[in-house]
This record gives C-alpha cells, sequence and structure tokens, in this order.
C-alpha cells in the first residue's frame, strides 16, 4: 500500500469514527440533520486487509480535506474582522486606571469533522470547533495598557456547522 493511500485511509478511519454517534448524545444546539449512519467494519488479523480504497472512502477523504483548508481560512478570516480583535483594541477607563483587552480565535484548536447525510442537495455536513481567546491587561494609564503583558482569561468553545452545497461550504 502506497504511503499516499495509507494517509487516505487513516483520513477515512478517523473521519469514519467521528462520524458515528451514540442515540441521544447529539448537542442540543445541533440542528437536526439526517445523517446517514454506516457501521464502521473492524478488521480481523485473519482477514485479508484491503490495498485500495473505495471511491466512497475517497470521496470522503477528499471533501475531510476540502473542509479542513475552509476551516483554517474562516478562522483566519474571522480573526480580521473581529471587532475585539488585537488591531482593534483600545484602552478604556477603569475603576483604577485603564484596561484592555481583545480576542483571538485560536486556529490551533482547530477540530473539524463531516457527516455525510441522506440529502442529495446537502450530501455533507462539516462541524468546526474551536476556541476563542481573551487577554486583558490593566495599567495606570492607556499606553500602558497596549504596550504590556497580557494575561489570558478563560477560553470561549465555539461550534459552527456548515453544509456542503454544489461542491463548495456554505
Amino acid at each position: 500500500m502506497s504511503l499516499k493511500n495509507t494517509a487516505l485511509l487513516l483520513v477515512f478511519l478517523f473521519t469514519s469514527l467521528s462520524l458515528a454517534v451514540p442515540a441521544g448524545a447529539e448537542d442540543p444546539a445541533t440542528p437536526a440533520a439526517p445523517v446517514a449512519e454506516q457501521p464502521l467494519e473492524l478488521a480481523h488479523a485473519d482477514q485479508p486487509q484491503p490495498s485500495v480504497l473505495t471511491e466512497l472512502q475517497k470521496e470522503r477523504a477528499r471533501i475531510h480535506a476540502e473542509f479542513s483548508r475552509f476551516a483554517k481560512t474562516w478562522v483566519a478570516m474571522l480573526n480580521r474582522n473581529h471587532r475585539l480583535s488585537r488591531s482593534r483594541m483600545k484602552a478604556e477607563s477603569s475603576g483604577d486606571g485603564f484596561v484592555a483587552h481583545y480576542n483571538l480565535m485560536d486556529g490551533d484548536t482547530i477540530i473539524c469533522q463531516i457527516r455525510p447525510t441522506t440529502s442529495q442537495s446537502v450530501p455533507y455536513l462539516g462541524i468546526l470547533k474551536y476556541k476563542e481567546r481573551c487577554f486583558e491587561r490593566t495599567g495606570g494609564s492607556a499606553g500602558d495598557c497596549l504596550n504590556g503583558e497580557f494575561h489570558q482569561l478563560p477560553s470561549i468553545a465555539h461550534t459552527e456547522i456548515f453544509n456542503y452545497q454544489n461542491g463548495r461550504w456554505n
């Protein structure tokens, strides 16, 4: 088996494992969409291993890779346009002096999953999870706040759902 086929198989297996959701374990915030459940068949040691990925496996690996690229671009766009980004940060007067804060969508925390649906017009859903890191600094003057070292506040977890329609993620 070539290295490329091995990598595609691993991506497919990872994706397949994330597809199976136990009944009743769905996130209530996730909109109900028909999901095609396909059982994951594990190979036994005495069975011959397939040397070639099926077309469906290749398709799912390709869709997952496309969604991962889309997710990175999406999070970068959120960082550019966020009203609380570091580039738009301002120091505000507080009781004891000044406070400045900014938020950052953390690209290192991105988790991407795809799920096939039974819909022909929307064959896949993409689930994007990431964390928004929040930073704050206080100081005696506005300049002290804007130029010093910030401490991190608790992160905010985000989950976004996208659909794959007409060959692109929306």
